[in-house]
């Protein structure tokens, strides 16, 4: 692959072609971010952040706070909530993570949850539906049960 300004030149099954970029209008670019009043909670070996605090997050802090969670200890989790929805994400391991969604009646909580596995690249655009404010959860294969403590 070459670049020349904008555009570049690529091999395709041998075939040279030349490409301009696309801008990927998301939230993927800080310009285009949507500040939603969304709120996280996370809980990682050496660095805890509570919920009550109300901290706000974008989707690139979102994206930067799931990648520093460490899949060896095994209370980590994060969190993210907004009026009407929340999910709750474990990273399992490098790849690997679950997630839960709380069933509350009313104000309080069930404790009953519907739960979820999948990896990285799927919990990231889940969640990137989210931070925009799209149908999301419609992209795992949710379970409903008792909280995972493991």
């Amino acid at each position: 692959m070459t670049q020349n300004g904008n555009a570049m030149t690529v091999v395709i099954d041998g075939e040279k072609e030349m490409i301009e970029p696309r801008i990927i209008l998301n939230q993927e670019n800080i310009q285009d971010i949507k500040h939603q009043d969304i709120i996280y909670w996370k809980n990682n070996r050496y660095e805890s952040v509570s919920g009550l605090k109300f901290l706000a997050v974008d989707f690139l802090k979102a994206m930067y706070e799931m990648n520093t969670l460490d899949y060896t200890f095994s209370q980590n989790s994060i969190g993210f909530s907004r009026i009407g929805d929340e999910v709750s994400l474990r990273r399992k391991n490098e790849t690997r993570w679950s997630a839960e969604i709380p069933i509350f009646e009313g104000d309080k909580w069930t404790g009953f949850s519907w739960f979820a596995y999948s990896d990285t690249i799927t919990i990231s655009d889940m969640l990137r539906l989210f931070f925009e404010e799209m149908p999301w959860s419609g992209m795992l294969s949710w379970k409903i049960g008792k909280r995972d403590y493991e």
